[in-house]
């Protein structure tokens, strides 16, 4: 008889304990100062903790990169770690641009309220 098996709750557990890990994370920064910087730690944690990446080398299964990465060690292979890896580092990119954008967003909006100040 064959198993199935649903992936779906398993993914939707990951993901609630990721979200409460997440908000963890978010509470270790409240001595910095910058609402910027704590930002970027945030955003790294999120990327840690959230992205997904191949489990294996050719395995068509995804996992928790945060699993995948320390096991793969512990095997002594890492090269097996390297997918994990480059989901990680594609994260983090998107990640950087992201608050990038975000930055300049606030940079403009409050350039343009100052000049509205001082016209008016």
């Amino acid at each position: 008889m064959a198993i199935m098996m649903e992936y779906w709750p398993f993914w939707l557990i990951y993901l609630l304990a990721a979200a409460i890990g997440l908000w963890c994370w978010g509470q270790c920064f409240f001595w910095l100062r910058s609402s910027e910087a704590r930002r970027v730690m945030y955003a790294v944690g999120a990327v840690l903790l959230l992205t997904p990446a191949p489990a294996g080398e050719g395995l068509s299964h995804l996992a928790p990169a945060l699993v995948v990465v320390p096991f793969a060690w512990l095997d002594g292979s890492l090269e097996q770690a390297m997918p994990a890896l480059n989901c990680w580092l594609a994260a983090l990119g998107i990640a950087a641009v992201v608050l990038a954008l975000r930055a300049l967003l606030v940079y403009f909006t409050s350039a343009n309220e100052d000049d509205s100040e001082h016209s008016a």
